[in-house]
């Protein structure tokens, strides 16, 4: 083999646009996927020649001296710019370089060339292949000759197209010339089929290959590019051979068709008509043997190509295999659409490179819709069978976004074909719930909506196949009875419409029934149930659902669905001689009645009457708003008052009401304001209403029984968005009225007399509780303290609601002397230690804990957030005549005892620690009664930090220049407050405030697997105080999968293995994501506390070491904790340069008027930043 001798230099189009390369060979090797040895590296301008592992061979007379010319040239190795001058360029490659060019034209010059001088042809048609991969050596007639050495002939051109500095890919660069290149070959085929060149003539029809000379030349040579180790020549011969197959499938489709219809004039020819009859049987035959031809190109095609090249190392290849493969299933399924070629789909579905997954996820889905025919159904159900469940998974762990959407809609299409089962759509429809409740899967917005779109799609198909089951089953009884409320032409109920509610219902119920019962944890399921909850899933799904033609304008059926009372309904036959069957009626009744799990069933009614609602109202244009405000809003100012009265029977219900209530009234649109509604219909009274029987819910309910129930969340918004009126004067616009406006105040005097009435009675100690007989004096008094705690646990809690909007102390007096009976009767008295002398009382401790922690919390928010306005009240008074009229003794005189009541309790909770961890091998569960008490003293410590800081900044804004009576007195005393305000606060308080600091460091520490450096002073070991847990490391919270792309992976091992670890790794993901889940729990509280902290530091409250000590190991906690640290050390130098440069200045200016100061400067310097405070550290107080 040797390039030609002369050059033709052309500055075409063809080479001003290519594309320069330079990149290494590769290829799969078929018999051992690790094995690279057999492939040519090569690297263009590289000055060492590659070592090449060749084995001698025999060859022709002809190929020994083609091969002694390549090999002497070769150990001269040539410039690119010597081969382009020797080049004699390829006349196919100059023609079809043409953006304008009639390709039929040079197919039939080629063809034509071929039935002259078939070698001459042969070398024309694959010198264009190399040049259109840039390769500058070209065959010669006689390289062509002898087919059994075409390995190694190609192997030498691979060799001297390796040793090319540079190439040009004009087949990769130029869409036109790729697609004159394919046009070309498509049309050779084609012609050659016209003219009987793809076939043997009729002597020849009896040897043992059915090939004809040409294809035979045409597909070992291009086969054998096909599987060399250049990727370019790999690349361009695959797809060539694969456009060869396209244009053999729409000739055999037509060769069926013809035989087909001759078959058809046979069978009515008689035989009597030999000549007509012979003549279409020899038609009949000749066609017989254009099939068969065909096969046996498919089959060689098949075996060489799409055997080999749907796993080559090239995803570009392999991208290409499947479009091609697809497109042959349809137009010749008959051949392709078997399992011989689907398992290649089956495979490749775990291919490591995203784009081959989303290209066989496409082309999976185009067959499926296009699957109509019985045959084609045959042959996937199979399919279907073996790879289902790993698409399904695809769905969720596939890191593509496409892959997803596709898998999903191939879901759609198992649907339709009747594929999918209950376990299938329980998979498919929890995902959605995933998507929404789990916030580990980070996905884009737009993405997101996305995968809602192609859910609900899905979701709809199997609910109207439902429909569509439960319609065929009660055909007859509908044909045969009727019910008035259905036959109303102007009525939303509609029997389908009862069905498809019905039906979805039931679909998403028992999906996630399916889900929970396969987590076998409570505590997860609990979880799920709370996430599912508060995350409003079921309203979402019906909000991406309402958009779909298949449930759009149901609102107004959902209410009246609602409101429906089955029970009552009549039916009637419609025929006299039929005899009406009561047990048909009631079975009928019971397919669409929602009284067999009626809580729960209208749950669901009510989320989805929500989501219409949110698709309603979120982002309304102009004729929305128009229509709303017309006809929506008018029909729900009728229905709500019947809702309310069916949601008031059960908490959950109305919890989904207040749902749509408060969607309602915090509209802002005037146009759609529900209360404008309601006054526009004369139906105020009725608005009104409503928010009472709300209001009187609140107040008569017990939510102690749920410490964390969505109930609260959304009385929250109700009461923030009612009572933000409470002291505007009433009218249209605002919510509040006057009868609500009195309800709330009695509401509120029924809470404050029931808090007293309990913590004014004394129990008898002959009526006390038998039981504690067996236990000590100080568990007596801590039990007695805790029946105060849980008594006035609903009291508490609702005027701790109703202080987050209104001054209690300014309306109701008495407020002070409510907050000193609570100091005196629970905090002061509450002596935690007493819990942890026995297992039994451990136990009680444990089993009270919820309620305890949250009881508290109640009462420390009730106090703090009422001298919040207090302190908002005070500040907002600049007249100094008017500040003379507030005694600051008077205001705040149950200050001091709070405060110092809260600090002993910080003490007491730091001796019952010391004696839990005492018992920790003595009493059962000390561990986790440790990490309690801790988070018991948290909670005190943070809410004695917002108190002090809150009154610390009155104090220094006022301290200078007020007018109020006995300001300094109370602030200053160092007995009482002085000791907290005006001084630094007591050196105990600020250990247990340190110590709460350094577990929660210890803790975050035991999750990281890291050692801590501590001062000299810490002779506690905090190691021992935290729990033992299961270390994080890094490596473990990286998500991974087996479809994340990896650019090493080798496509052809461990297909099967892959898709037989999805569940393990989706098992593992699911552990590291707890542990994650953990140490981000650990971090977060340790962060949230040590900000509380630097609000103390930075209102000079507490000594500076104490942010010394924060700072000694954010080196090595890192994360958000180090970046808190460090944002907090630049802003105190930003401030105490600020504070530099002010007393700089202040000096200079001092030096020039008076010398004498310098006494004041020097002292000043003594206690630096004691007072001084930077405004944009000091919190705002507010009163909610």
């Amino acid at each position: 083999m040797s390039t030609e001798g002369s050059l033709r230099r052309s500055r075409r189009n063809i080479h001003k646009s290519t594309e320069s390369y330079q990149e290494s060979s590769d290829s799969e090797s078929e018999s051992d996927p690790d094995h690279s040895d057999n492939d040519v590296a090569y690297t263009f301008g590289s000055s060492t020649k590659t070592k090449r592992n060749k084995q001698p061979s025999k060859k022709s007379k002809n190929k020994s001296k083609s091969r002694s010319t390549s090999k002497s040239s070769s150990n001269v190795r040539k410039s690119l710019e010597q081969l382009e001058e020797e080049l004699q360029e390829n006349e196919l490659y100059l023609s079809l370089a043409q953006p304008e060019i009639d390709i039929v034209d040079i197919a039939i010059e080629w063809v034509d060339t071929v039935n002259q001088d078939l070698n001459e042809g042969i070398e024309t048609i694959i010198n264009l292949i190399l040049r259109s991969c840039g390769s500058l050596h070209l065959f010669q007639a006689h390289d062509l000759i002898n087919l059994e050495s075409a390995s190694e002939t190609v192997a030498e051109l691979t060799i001297a197209f390796g040793d090319q500095q540079a190439h040009k890919y004009p087949f990769k660069t130029l869409s036109i010339f790729r697609k004159n290149v394919l046009d070309f070959f498509e049309q050779v085929i084609q012609i050659s089929h016209d003219r009987g060149l793809l076939y043997l003539e009729d002597q020849q029809q009896q040897q043992h290959s059915l090939s004809s000379p040409m294809m035979i030349q045409l597909l070992t040579w291009i086969s054998t590019l096909s599987s060399c180790t250049i990727r370019p020549l790999r690349y361009v011969s695959t797809i060539i051979l694969l456009s060869i197959q396209d244009r053999l499938c729409h000739i055999i489709s037509k060769v069926n068709s013809s035989l087909e219809r001759s078959q058809r004039q046979l069978s009515t020819t008689k035989k009597s008509n030999k000549a007509k009859y012979n003549s279409i049987s020899k038609t009949i035959n000749n066609y017989h043997f254009q099939k068969n031809t065909i096969i046996e190109y498919f089959n060689e095609i098949g075996n060489i190509t799409l055997g080999h090249r749907y796993r080559d190392i090239d995803p570009l290849i392999r991208i290409e295999c499947i479009k091609y493969l697809s497109q042959a299933m349809i137009i010749y399924p008959d051949h392709f659409f078997q399992a011989t070629f689907l398992r290649y789909f089956g495979w490749l579905l775990s291919d490591p490179t995203n784009t081959v997954r989303v290209e066989i996820t496409k082309v999976l889905l185009k067959l499926y819709k296009h699957n109509t025919s019985n045959s084609m159904i045959i042959g996937f159900r199979q399919f279907t069978e073996r790879y289902k469940k790993q698409i399904i998974k695809m769905i969720n762990l596939d890191s593509d976004i496409n892959v997803r959407l596709n898998s999903i809609s191939i879901c759609c299409e198992f649907q339709r074909f009747g594929f999918i089962d209950q376990i299938d759509n329980a998979e498919v429809i929890n995902f959605y719930y995933q998507l929404i409740t789990d916030s580990s899967k980070k996905v884009s917005k737009s993405n997101n909506l996305k995968l809602k779109s192609e859910l609900s799609k899905y979701i709809s198909i199997a609910n109207n196949q439902l429909v569509n089951d439960l319609k065929e089953k009660y055909s007859i009884f509908i044909q045969n009875y009727k019910c008035d409320i259905f036959d109303i032409q102007d009525e939303q109920i509609k029997i389908d419409n009862c069905f498809k509610i019905k039906s979805l219902i039931e679909l998403l119920h028992n999906s996630q029934q399916i889900f929970i019962s396969s987590l076998n944890n409570s505590e997860i399921e609990l979880e799920f149930y709370k996430d599912f909850e508060a995350k409003n899933v079921i309203s979402i799904v019906f909000e991406s659902l309402y958009q779909l033609p298949f449930y759009h304008n149901t609102l107004e059926f959902l209410i009246h669905y609602l409101l429906l009372d089955v029970s009552s309904l009549k039916f009637e036959s419609l025929s006299n001689n039929l005899q009406q069957e009561e047990s048909e009626i009631e079975e009928f009744k019971k397919s669409i009645d929602l009284s067999n799990n009626e809580i729960e069933n209208r749950q669901y009614l009510l989320a989805f009457i929500k989501g219409a609602l949110d698709n309603l109202l979120d982002n309304p244009n102009k004729s929305k708003i128009d229509e709303l405000s017309s006809t929506t809003f008018v029909r729900l100012a009728e229905y709500i008052p019947n809702i309310l009265s069916i949601s008031i029977k059960s908490p959950k219900l109305l919890s989904n009401f207040l749902q749509i209530w408060n969607k309602l009234i915090y509209l802002e649109v005037d146009a759609v304001n529900i209360s404008t509604v309601f006054g526009g219909l004369n139906k105020k009274d009725s608005f009104n209403e409503i928010n009472n029987k709300l209001l009187e819910y609140f107040d008569t309910f017990n939510f102690q029984q749920d410490v964390d129930n969505e109930l609260i969340k959304r009385f929250d918004l109700f009461l923030n968005r009612l009572l933000q009126d409470y002291n505007k004067p009433v009218s249209n616009i605002n919510l509040i009225s006057s009868e609500i406006r009195v309800n709330v105040q009695k509401y509120i005097r029924q809470s404050i007399d029931a808090i007293k009435n309990s913590l004014n009675y004394i129990p008898d100690e002959n009526n006390q509780d038998s039981t504690l007989n067996d236990y000590d004096e100080d568990f007596k008094t801590l039990k007695i303290t805790i029946s105060y705690l849980v008594e006035i646990s609903e009291p508490i809690f609702k005027l701790r609601k109703y202080s987050d909007y209104i001054n209690l102390s300014e309306n109701f007096p008495d407020v002070d002397l409510l907050i000193d009976l609570i100091t005196y009767r629970i905090i002061s008295v509450f002596e935690i230690k007493s819990f942890f002398n026995s297992e039994s009382s451990v136990s009680y401790f444990n089993l009270t804990y919820p309620k305890l922690i949250n009881n508290f919390k109640n009462i420390l928010d009730f106090i703090l957030i009422g001298t919040s306005w207090k302190i908002e009240k005070l500040i907002e008074i600049n007249d100094k005549e008017q500040q003379k009229r507030f005694d600051i003794d008077v205001e705040f005189n149950y200050l001091f005892d709070i405060i110092e009541s809260i600090s002993k309790v910080l003490d007491k909770i730091s001796q019952g620690i010391k004696i839990a961890l005492e018992n920790i091998n003595k009493f059962s569960n000390e561990n986790e009664s440790i990490d309690k008490l801790y988070s018991l003293k948290t909670l005190f410590a943070v809410k004695l930090i917002d108190l002090l800081v809150s009154v610390k900044i009155f104090y220094i804004k006022n301290n200078e220049d007020n007018a109020f009576n006995n300001f300094n007195e109370f602030f200053t005393n160092p007995k009482e407050m002085g000791k907290f305000i005006s001084e630094k606060i007591p050196s105990e308080v600020q250990f247990q405030l340190l110590d709460n600091f350094l577990y929660k460091e210890s803790k975050l520490a035991k999750n990281l697997s890291i050692d801590l450096d501590r001062d000299d002073d810490e002779d506690v070991n905090y190691n021992d105080l935290v729990a033992e847990s299961q270390t994080v490391s890094h490596e473990e919270n990286q998500r991974s999968s087996i479809f994340d792309d990896s650019d090493n992976s080798d496509v052809e091992m461990g297909t099967h293995e892959k898709e037989d670890s999805i569940e393990n790794n989706h098992d593992s993901n699911k552990n590291g994501q707890e542990k994650a889940k953990e140490l981000w729990k650990s971090e977060k509280e340790l962060c949230v506390y040590i900000v509380k902290l630097f609000s103390l530091i930075n209102s000079s409250i507490v000594h500076s070491k104490i942010r010394d000590r924060i700072n000694l190991n954010s080196h090595k906690i890192g994360g958000i904790y180090e970046k808190l640290v460090k944002s907090e050390e630049a802003s105190k130098e930003i401030e105490n340069g600020i504070e530099q440069q002010q007393k700089e200045n202040t000096t200079s200016a001092s030096d020039v008027t008076n010398n004498n100061n310098k006494n004041n400067n020097s002292v000043a310097q003594e206690f630096p930043g004691d007072i001084s405070i930077s405004q944009t550290n000091i919190p705002q107080v507010e009163a909610t």
